[in-house]
Parts: structure tokens; sequence; C-alpha cells
């Protein structure tokens, strides 16, 4: 897996959604579906069928007509920060990434300033 693989979020279908009062049956969202996530139904609107293999391209939503479809999705990180688990690719809460300095630290190559001695007093 490359490096820009890995920092990708994966999105993840939560829902689908069809409005069959604005939906007019036409079939294009079956039809441009590169996951074949629908089905018709007996009256040719479309049917949420596989909605584990939607990979969320919102092929569907975007070149409905009507309005009518609307995808909802989570993001895989945020739901596994939500279960207290770090992303993927991530390191746990309160431990700084391979290679990166630990919050609060100072991020630059340059060392710190020489702080002068302080005087004491007494002439």
């Amino acid at each position: 897996m490359s490096e820009t693989e890995s920092k990708r979020v994966r999105r993840v279908a939560k829902a689908i959604t069809v409005d069959l009062d604005l939906c007019k049956a036409c079939g294009i969202c079956r039809n441009l579906c590169p996951k074949d996530v629908f089905d018709l139904d007996e009256r040719g609107y479309p049917l949420v069928s596989r909605l584990d293999q939607c990979s969320v391209c919102f092929f569907c939503e975007y070149h409905c007509p009507d309005f009518a479809l609307s995808v909802a999705y989570r993001d895989e990180a945020r739901a596994a920060r939500r279960n207290g688990k770090p992303a993927p690719g991530k390191p746990a809460p309160g431990k700084p990434a391979p290679g990166k300095p630990a919050p609060g630290k100072r991020r630059s190559a340059k060392p710190a300033p020489a702080k002068p001695a302080p005087e004491k007093g007494g002439a």
C-alpha cells in the first residue's frame, strides 16, 4: 500500500435513500452505478439491494435528474475514533506517530537558542 493510499479516508455507505415522490423510474442510477448496488422493482423504481458494495462515488446522486437520491456515509477513521480505537495507520491517542515529535515539543531542526545565565546581583 502506498503512502497516499494509507492517508486516504475510506468512506462507508450508511444508507441510500430514494424519494419515490420525486423519482420517475428512469434507471439512470442503476445504469451508472459502478458497483451494481441497485435493482429495479416491478414498477421500475430503484431498490438498494447491495449497500455493502457501495463505494460512495455519488454517481447516482449527482446524475439523478429528479434529485431523488441521497447517499449517506461515514468515514472509517471518524467511526474508529468514536469507538476509542485509533484510525488505521494512526498511533493510539497520546502517542506520537513514528518520526513525529510529541505534542508540545519543538518541531524545528534548529537547536533552541541558548539562554543567558542569570546575573548574580551584588555589585
